[in-house]
Order: C-alpha cells, then sequence, then structure tokens
C-alpha cells in the first residue's frame, strides 16, 4: 500500500519502520492505515510525515477511525474560524481621494 501510494519501491529501513510501529510501538495497522492517507492527502510522502501523524494521535489518545474522523472535523473548524476571524477584523480607513486629477478648488 505504501508503495503504491508513495510510487515508488520502499527501502529495506522503511520495512523496518513500519514493523517497528507495528511491533513496539503498536499501533494498529488501521491506524497505519489512515496515517498514510493523511500523509497522501497532505502531499507529504514520507515515513517521517507518517511517524508524525502517529505520535500525535497517540498524545491525543486516538486509537479508532471514527476518533481520526472527529479529529480531522475539529482541525478543519478550527481553521475555518482562524480564516473568518481573519477576515472580520476591521480594516484601517484609507483615504480614496485620487491624486492624480487635478482638483479645481485649488485653481
Amino acid at each position: 500500500m505504501f508503495e503504491k501510494e508513495f510510487g515508488r519501491a520502499l527501502s529495506p529501513i522503511e520495512y523496518q519502520r513500519i514493523g517497528q510501529w507495528i511491533e513496539e510501538d503498536e499501533y494498529s495497522p488501521d491506524l497505519i492505515q489512515l496515517a498514510l492517507k493523511e500523509a497522501v492527502l497532505n502531499q507529504a510522502y514520507s515515513l517521517n510525515y507518517i511517524d508524525r501523524v502517529l505520535l500525535s494521535w497517540e498524545r491525543k489518545n486516538i486509537t479508532t477511525e471514527q476518533q481520526v474522523e472527529e479529529e480531522q472535523k475539529r482541525r478543519k473548524r478550527k481553521m475555518l474560524n482562524k480564516e473568518t476571524t481573519r477576515s472580520e477584523k476591521e480594516l484601517p480607513n484609507v483615504s480614496l481621494h485620487n491624486w492624480l486629477e487635478e482638483d479645481n478648488n485649488d485653481q
């Protein structure tokens, strides 16, 4: 699956790292697959990126597909709120006087 998504063969070290996720870190294959999907959607074709995603989910106690989906929705809402807040800030008043036109009152 990784090779298909990355569009290249994995190195032996990369295979070892994926094995460590399952055996040492005890991530479920489903969770690893979701992290791969997250990486691909963000155009980050790197095991380092996937590792960071898995660590982030571990810190947040995310272990199921449903929890991943809830986290993605929460992040999306947070980003939308930031954009809305930026666009709602008042902009300073700027003079719209056209300085290139001559003012007839000054003559």
